[in-house]
């Protein structure tokens, strides 16, 4: 399924002068199609809708836009454009500084997914970060999945 800016904005709530300015400042990109003069669009999968709404939450949860976009791009969420991103529950990111890192936690089909802190913080070693942020990514591809479902109506 491909989507243009209009789509965009319907389902994600991304005003299309937001986006341009995130697609100029290259903190977003469509991997369908980039629209190379007049008369072309960009064309967005679902998988770009996702990562528009992820980079969307984290940037208005205090998340420079520069080190979400360094994360995004890091490859940390390419299952976002794969047939993984059924099985993701939630993302961590933690920052310090300019400094970011991030994982997917993934549920693996089950209904839910439980994270130990404690573990956490040892596996991560979360004390030396300055901010430690849990984005509920299912919760955002239900959004987004229901969005385009009722698109379609």
């Amino acid at each position: 399924m491909q989507f243009q800016a209009a789509d965009i904005e319907k389902i994600t709530g991304v005003k299309r002068n937001r986006l341009q300015q995130w697609i100029e400042h290259g903190f977003i990109a469509p991997s369908i199609q980039t629209a190379s003069g007049h008369g072309t669009r960009n064309i967005w999968s679902r998988g770009d809708l996702y990562a528009i709404a992820v980079f969307k939450k984290a940037t208005e949860s205090g998340l420079s836009r520069k080190i979400v976009c360094d994360f995004l791009l890091s490859g940390v969420l390419g299952s976002l454009y794969k047939d993984e991103i059924n099985h993701i529950g939630c993302m961590l990111f933690m920052r310090e500084n300019d400094r970011m890192e991030g994982v997917a936690f993934t549920n693996a089909g089950a209904d839910s997914i439980t994270i130990d802190i404690t573990e956490l913080q040892d596996e991560f070693n979360m004390w030396s970060f300055d901010d430690v942020y849990i984005i509920n990514f299912a919760k955002i591809k239900e959004y987004i999945d229901e969005k385009i479902i009722n698109m379609k109506r």
